[in-house]
């Protein structure tokens, strides 16, 4: 057995006299990426002590890469439906990270009827957002959001490739001198 590998490990150089070879030409992949802007609106049910529904009017941008992630912003509007709470509107602004299976917001906020500052954080799933606002000196208020945004899409990438400059020489994948991608010169 140790004859045999010292024969091969004799023969490779050999064989790159042998058999003359240039270097494959490596063409490199495409890394796709996508920037999604989407107006949308929904419906906002708030549980707790101030309870109420609010429509949702917002944009947002996001940007997926080719793996998958997404990162972005989300603008958004909420002005209450009910009465009592008409004029409680909340404007937030919110950075969005996660994939396009699902994705996390952390941001801030406005509420202009109480004249209060909030945190937010939640969670976006297709058509659907979990979550609480910390309004300062009221406390948590949790929410479910029904909306129009719907999953996002990954983009397309391409795979890098090793081509020979000229079609009709073969292109091996064997180690030549060092070399794994060579194409074999025609004789």
């Amino acid at each position: 057995m140790k004859k045999t590998i010292f024969l091969l490990l004799l023969i490779n150089p050999l064989l790159s006299f042998a058999f003359p070879h240039i270097d494959a030409t490596l063409t490199p992949g495409t890394q796709g990426t996508l920037n999604d802007n989407k107006v949308y609106a929904g419906i906002n049910w708030q549980i707790g002590v101030k309870a109420s529904f609010d429509a949702i009017f917002g944009f947002r941008t996001a940007h997926t890469s080719s793996g998958g992630n997404i990162t972005g912003t989300d603008l958004n509007i909420g002005i209450p439906i009910s009465k009592e709470h008409f004029s409680d509107v909340k404007l937030k602004a919110e950075y969005l990270n996660g994939n396009t299976a699902g994705q996390g917001d952390i941001g801030v906020g406005y509420i202009f009827g109480r004249d209060k500052f909030l945190a937010t954080i939640g969670y976006n799933l297709p058509y659907v957002k979990i979550g609480t606002d910390y309004v300062f000196k009221d406390g948590f208020e949790p929410y479910l959001q029904i909306n129009t945004l719907d999953k996002y899409k990954k983009p397309s990438s391409s795979p890098s490739t090793y081509s020979c400059p000229n079609p009709s020489y073969p292109l091996y994948f064997a180690s030549i001198n060092g070399l794994t991608n060579v194409c074999s010169l025609p004789p």
